[in-house]
């Protein structure tokens, strides 16, 4: 099975049911990157604990290894570090966060995805699912938008891919950019802004500038096949599911297992694959906007009075 990272900090509910999942698939080799404790949230420290216990008790032997820095590195910092030491040990791995549960098929298509394209020279990550998908999309396509709840690549790509230098100046200089719309370009302005300098706070959005920045593409399936179990007050980013946000149910993934082996898998990036993730999660219209806001926005009853 492909070699797993696990990167946590202090939910050791969240982990539970990550590791509950990749015990279930057999998975021999895990690895657990967690960041330190915050100078100012006195509970982390014990949670730490906990997430790490709870890590080796419910992998046992397969628990590979466990990085914990000793001081807080801060999302934008802790990740990359982790993914760093993971290619240390291994030469390609499935990368998944704290609360990313992965399914059977995600096990299935991450392992045949690295060994397709392992020379590729444009293929640089595996994602485990797209949650927005143009209709009659493939089972299987590229992508140049790739979520990373749940994620492949291997050691030497992962060295070309890894966040550096001012990524909003990388992704300005890329043919993406170029095909983006004024409005897609200001949006991706304000969310790449998150991965500069140091005050960054997510590190996402900095690997997305240098996937583009290397005109690469990553093999994404077109349901998702992992579950995000992290949502709520305890959540880095994400306190609700964004709307945009849902879940295979069995037959899903069934379905798209069948669908894996029958058809051919992509040799060429399709641009009009991209129109659906592009326009309804990253830089909706403008009308979508209006509407959304709209929707937002609360209504009052109120009770009208009678004379008697």
């Amino acid at each position: 099975m492909t070699p797993v990272l696990v990167i946590g900090f202090n939910r050791p509910d969240a982990m539970a049911q990550t590791c509950r999942a990749l015990a279930s698939l057999g998975d021999d080799e895990v690895y657990l990157g967690v960041d330190g404790s915050r100078e100012d949230s006195p509970s982390d420290q014990g949670l730490i604990d906990q997430t790490v216990e709870v890590f080796r008790d419910l992998l046992g032997s397969r628990a590979s290894g466990v990085l914990r820095q000793s001081r807080n590195l801060g999302c934008a910092a802790a990740v990359p570090t982790a993914i760093d030491w993971f290619f240390d040990h291994v030469g390609a791995g499935l990368i998944l966060e704290d609360d990313c549960v992965p399914t059977m098929e995600a096990a299935k298509f991450v392992e045949a995805g690295l060994t397709r394209h392992r020379s590729s020279q444009s293929v640089y990550l595996v994602s485990c699912g797209s949650f927005v998908t143009a209709a009659n999309a493939p089972a299987v396509y590229l992508t140049q938008f790739p979520h990373l709840w749940g994620w492949a690549t291997w050691r030497h790509k992962w060295r070309a891919l890894r966040p550096h230098g001012n990524v909003l100046a990388q992704a300005r200089r890329s043919s993406t950019w170029h095909a983006f719309s004024p409005l897609e370009r200001r949006d991706w302005s304000r969310m790449l802004r998150l991965s500069v300098g140091d005050n960054a706070t997510t590190w996402d959005y900095g690997l997305l500038a240098q996937l583009w920045s290397l005109d690469g593409l990553a093999l994404t399936p077109s349901i998702p096949l992992v579950r995000n179990v992290g949502f709520g007050p305890d959540a880095t980013h994400a306190e609700t599911p964004p709307g945009w946000y849902w879940e295979s149910d069995i037959s899903d993934l069934q379905a798209f297992a069948r669908r894996m082996q029958s058809e051919t898998w992509p040799t060429r990036y399709e641009a009009r694959s991209d129109d659906a993730v592009r326009h309804q999660i990253y830089s909706p219209s403008i009308p979508a906007r209006v509407t959304s806001r709209v929707r937002r926005i609360p209504t009052t009853r109120t009770k009208k009075s009678s004379n008697r």
